[in-house]
């Protein structure tokens, strides 16, 4: 997130002021239970079911709706449909690391935390109702998400598709390692 917002800062105007706080209520009120929720859902439940049938169409079908479930949040762009398939294969392999949902949840929590209350973004087209950081300034909705913010962004999908081949390699590995153990 902090590489996107870096990304983001140096190819548009956007800068970050300080602001008001962290929305601590927030944080458990909404954050973490859409987090879990969403994870529980795609990750937990449509991912692990079709899973066991075809690897390859779990992690697009569910990336695919999770992508969709989106689509009617405010700021919506195709680049931020696109964005959030991706993050949603970039989560089904962070799934598949370990086989447990503790590792998307931390990493969508962190997401969507760091991204809107510290930084200063909106999240999916949520706007917090406190930041540490405020973003000011602008630049092309391509850079910079939007009204969607920071997931609406090129940037972020550079970096959610160096995520998606880097868990890919480790997974990979693993599971080389893994079947030699086991032969």
């Amino acid at each position: 997130v902090v590489a996107v917002d870096l990304g983001i800062v140096l190819l548009s105007d956007v800068r970050h002021v300080r602001a008001g706080g962290f929305p601590w209520r927030e944080l458990w009120v909404v954050f973490v239970p859409a987090a879990m929720q969403e994870e529980l859902l795609f990750r937990g439940y449509v991912f692990q079911r079709v899973r066991g049938w075809n690897r390859g169409i779990a992690i697009a079908g569910s990336s695919l709706v999770f992508g969709l479930l989106h689509a009617g949040n405010s700021g919506i762009t195709p680049v931020a449909i696109g964005s959030i398939v991706l993050a949603g294969v970039m989560l089904a392999l962070a799934y598949e690391r370990y086989r447990r949902l503790w590792f998307p949840i931390g990493i969508h929590i962190a997401w969507n935390v760091v991204s809107g209350p510290i930084l200063g973004y909106d999240v999916s087209g949520y706007i917090p109702s406190q930041e540490v950081f405020r973003t000011v300034g602008g630049g092309s909705v391509l850079v910079t998400g939007g009204t969607f913010g920071i997931e609406g962004s090129v940037v972020s999908i550079v970096f959610e598709t160096l995520a998606v081949v880097l868990l890919a390699a480790t997974n990979a590995k693993c599971r080389m390692q893994n079947a030699e153990r086991a032969f």
